[in-house]
């Protein structure tokens, strides 16, 4: 039956809004302009309450507003106007105010406001003005193939499996088919057993990188690097991100972590064009299980065992269940590893299953009966805590009692700089990574101050742009007053301080800069005379070069 004011209002009520003693209990809202509102699903019922007029409807902060003013909802989430979401990796969707509506991808409901589109065109600097349909940033990113705990994989194209082998063994290479002369890189893992069950453990892990000419031995936290051919440009580049080292190449993009947790191989370009472990990266996960030989087989073992590093190297046996083997641990890791199933992880059980995660912790929580079983648990909840990261959901799953961090190690006496930062800092300027842009790596990260506020990866301490040193390409560091090398006969060039502005001063051979400093020739062998050459006036990074005037900027 409809609804008749029974009496004069005399309530309070928000800004745009009259109370009245008998309203209908279905009125319109921002949240009903996006999802069905379940009041109005039953017969009608007066209740009292304030109601909004015509052509308002109530906000989620209980005010009346214009329907255009609504913000969107998604996933029970609101998101304002100008905000993003990234829907999966490679599409980022944006809230823009237009004359619809529309929580999911299909087509829009009329007369409503506001909508996630998709659309090939970035979404400019300037945020779109109202009534602007076009709402998505295509973001292009590569595939990523993890290897986390006691031989847990799953390839670029996202098929699962598990393997334990104590030999070297290919995880991802471009030395494939009809390329195995032009290879560019080789990744190589090699596992040590660490329980009585077969397990291999990932604190015993190793990789061993191939770039042409270059070798990178990763092992406990350090690389060594051997050259095998002097005189060769280094094709890529090593950096500290917290407790990783972030291995960047043309094709690949690796972080490795210094303590156990996951490690992740990102391929920018290598779809189609990879074999080993990691799959071909093809889009489909039917011929993942290709061996050496180019024959796709369904067995695991006969799958990683093609690809061993060595010939001579006895198969892998598939091992033993380990909570069979070691029943009296089943009960330990099953109530340990029941965190990832816990309302710690519920936000991000929507967006990266836990179940397999779960099933890996149990397993491995269990095949660590030879010490460190704690290591063995946390580094199978830090991998699932990781992939929710990289899917946008970041969990403080870290305390005192579970998995700490003790990052107060790295606090000079006195201070207290270094913090546990789940989410990563995603802004902390380095001096090798200035601009700030990095990826949301758990770790211990300093807050640097004002007056410090550059951390500088070499010696672990916050300091300010002067102090920062200049870096080649090849990731070598000059601090003020280094020689930088020079190709050319009876020249030296040199690091100088800045006399305006901070920051350290980095040569440039171009005269279109003012100079702001004097620099100086040495003359080693002969004399060569005196030559003041054009410094920028920002930080800049250069590059040795045959020829000086190859020495350039980077803006």
């Amino acid at each position: 039956r409809p609804c008749f004011l029974l009496e004069k209002p005399t309530k309070n009520c928000p800004k745009n809004s009259t109370y009245q003693y008998a309203i209908s209990a279905c009125q319109k809202t921002c949240r009903s302009l996006s999802e069905p509102d379940l009041t109005c699903s039953f017969s009608i019922r007066c209740v009292p309450g304030c109601l909004c007029p015509d052509g308002l409807v109530l906000s989620n902060n209980g005010s009346c507003i214009p329907k255009e003013e609504c913000p969107c909802l998604y996933n029970g989430e609101v998101y304002h106007n100008g905000e993003s979401i990234q829907q999966d990796c490679n599409t980022w969707y944006e809230v823009i105010y237009t004359d619809y509506l529309l929580l999911l991808i299909s087509a829009p409901r009329t007369r409503l406001r506001g909508y996630w589109s998709c659309s090939s065109r970035p979404v400019p600097q300037n945020r779109p003005s109202r009534n602007v349909t076009m709402a998505a940033v295509i973001k292009e990113c590569g595939r990523t193939c993890m290897v986390y705990g006691e031989g847990h994989y799953v390839t670029y194209d996202g098929k699962r499996f598990d393997f334990s082998g104590d030999c070297e063994y290919t995880v991802t290479q471009d030395y494939c088919a009809s390329n195995t002369a032009n290879g560019t890189f080789r990744v190589i893992t090699e596992n040590i057993p660490c329980g009585s069950t077969g397990a291999t453990c990932t604190k015993s892990l190793t990789y061993v990188i191939t770039f042409q000419n270059f070798e990178l031995k990763l092992s406990e936290g350090s690389y060594e690097v051997v050259e095998r051919d002097t005189g060769s440009e280094v094709p890529y580049q090593v950096r500290k991100m917290g407790i990783y080292l972030v291995i960047e190449h043309l094709m690949i993009w690796f972080p490795y972590t210094l303590i156990m947790q996951k490690n992740n191989l990102l391929c920018d370009a290598c779809h189609g064009n990879v074999c080993g472990l990691c799959g071909n990266y093809d889009g489909s996960v039917s011929n993942d299980f290709m061996t050496r030989s180019l024959s796709v087989v369904v067995n695991v073992q006969e799958f990683a065992n093609s690809w061993k590093a060595s010939p001579t190297c006895p198969d892998a046996e598939p091992i033993r269940d380990p909570c069979v083997a070691n029943p009296y641990r089943r009960t330990w890791s099953l109530r340990h590893c029941s965190i990832i199933m816990s309302p710690v992880f519920s936000k991000c059980h929507g967006k990266v299953d836990p179940s397999p995660f779960h099933e890996s912790c149990v397993h491995d929580t269990c095949a660590c009966d030879s010490g460190g079983d704690c290591e063995c648990f946390c580094t199978a909840v830090a991998a699932y805590a990781a992939a929710c990261n990289e899917a946008g959901i970041c969990v403080a799953w870290r305390t005192p009692e579970i998995c700490p961090l003790f990052c107060d190690y790295y606090n000079p006496e006195g201070e207290c700089e270094w913090h546990y930062k789940p989410c990563g800092a995603p802004c902390m300027k380095t001096c090798r990574n200035p601009s700030g842009n990095s990826q949301h790596f758990s770790s211990c990260y300093p807050k640097c101050p004002k007056s410090r506020p550059y951390f500088d990866e070499d010696i672990m301490k916050c300091v300010a742009l002067a102090n920062c040193g200049c870096y080649d390409d090849d990731g070598k560091r000059y601090n003020v007053g280094d020689m930088v090398p020079s190709y050319k006969n009876c020249e030296s060039w040199y690091v100088l301080p800045r006399t305006i502005d901070t920051g350290a001063v980095y040569l440039k051979y171009n005269s279109g800069h003012r100079a702001i400093s004097t620099c100086h020739r040495s003359t080693p062998h002969r004399s060569c005379g005196m030559t003041c050459l054009a410094l920028s006036n920002s930080p800049l990074t250069f590059r040795p070069s045959r020829n000086p005037s190859e020495l350039i900027s980077s803006d």
